[in-house]
């Protein structure tokens, strides 16, 4: 049999071997039922956490892009950098860096770690009970007075805190589990 006859035949016969493996089962779970809603951050927390240093809303205009110099954060106080979560989030996108200098390194520790909202064994049960998706700002005040335009708005930032209990199988061991979250608003954390 000739060579390339012979490598033809091969390479038909393992797409037919992979063709009755079975295939790997994909699952999709609905998870917009079952969260826990509360906005602010927990009571007696000194230094909220925050995604970056942000400049003070001092004044502005109808018409004025919303947030128009994201870019613009303000400089730090002594310690205030460390409740920056900027840091750790930065590095998740290093997949979607080509140029190897110019990813992010993750720092050391665990941010808010400390923090009662984010440990397992914490009592949610009296947080409002949500089924996402959830638009918390629609629930008011609406604002009719300060920087934040002529005609009033809905307040839209600020610290938000959410929580489900994820029951995974022991079976699911060694298995690669995705959680894919839709429509987050700005500098989410999860």
């Amino acid at each position: 049999m000739p060579c390339t006859t012979w490598r033809r035949h091969a390479a038909g016969l393992a797409l037919a071997l992979l063709a009755a493996l079975p295939a790997a089962a994909r699952e999709r779970i609905d998870l917009a039922t079952g969260w826990r809603f509360h906005r602010g951050d927990p009571p007696g927390t000194t230094a909220p956490l925050m995604y970056d240093l942000r400049p003070e809303v001092t004044a502005s205009a109808d018409g004025k892009v919303a947030d128009a110099r994201p870019d613009e954060a303000v400089k730090a106080t002594a310690g205030a950098q460390d409740r920056v979560l900027k840091p750790w989030i930065l590095p998740s996108a290093n997949p979607f860096i080509r140029d190897p200098a110019r990813r992010h390194r993750r720092p050391e520790g665990h941010p808010g770690s400390e923090v009662e909202f984010v440990r397992p064994g914490f009592d949610d049960s009296r947080w409002q009970a949500v089924t996402l998706p959830h638009d918390w700002a629609i629930a008011g005040p609406f604002l009719e007075t300060g920087p934040y335009g002529g005609m009033g708005r809905l307040q839209t930032w600020g610290p938000v805190w959410y929580r489900r209990a994820l029951d995974i199988p022991a079976s699911d061991r060694g298995r690669s589990l995705f959680l894919d979250v839709d429509g987050a608003m700005s500098y989410a954390t999860v």
